[in-house]
């Protein structure tokens, strides 16, 4: 009987610094969390893309990035952005914008039906149909929208591309 009991403490002792072992290790690599952006990114393509393309982030981009305190209270979304960079932007009597930022539209172009489109990543600013196109740039899904852009959403972890788009 004493084998018997001194057998089951040793297994007991075995099981229990085995699972110490495993329960310490696992704790020695902590999982850092994944940043999360809390500010306003916008990317201008002056190139033209195309659906579900991957857009690579090249000296061809135009990145601007804020904090999300300089653009929360702005009135007018994604032109204060442009304001504050000290770009321009201008739209043709026809409500078509022939210029956001570095993405600037030729007469030729806006003639062939090119039009300058916004993608963006906030969900109620996306358009929702089976047409909109769908742009990804790293790493984020970004749906093209409806919404003229200075009435588009700026909130935290927004992310907007500005590119040509043929219609």
């Amino acid at each position: 009987m004493k084998k018997i009991s001194i057998i089951a403490i040793i297994v007991l002792l075995v099981v229990l610094t085995t699972v110490c072992f495993i329960s310490c290790k696992k704790d020695e690599t902590p999982v850092e969390p994944t940043p999360v952006f809390t500010g306003v990114k916008v990317y201008f393509l002056n190139d033209y893309v195309t659906n579900i393309q991957e857009v690579t982030v090249t000296d061809a981009v135009t990145t601007l990035e804020y904090t999300y305190d300089q653009v929360k209270d702005a009135d007018e979304g994604l032109i204060t952005l442009l304001d504050i960079s000290g770009k321009e932007y201008s739209k043709t009597s026809g409500g078509i914008y022939t210029q956001l930022n570095t993405v600037i539209l030729s007469n030729e172009e806006a003639a062939a039906n090119t039009r300058i489109r916004v993608f963006t990543n906030i969900d109620e600013d996306k358009l929702d149909s089976d047409t909109a196109q769908t742009i990804r740039i790293e790493g984020h899904v970004l749906t093209q929208t409806n919404k003229l852009p200075e009435l588009l959403n700026l909130k935290e972890s927004t992310y907007i591309l500005v590119a040509k788009v043929q219609v």
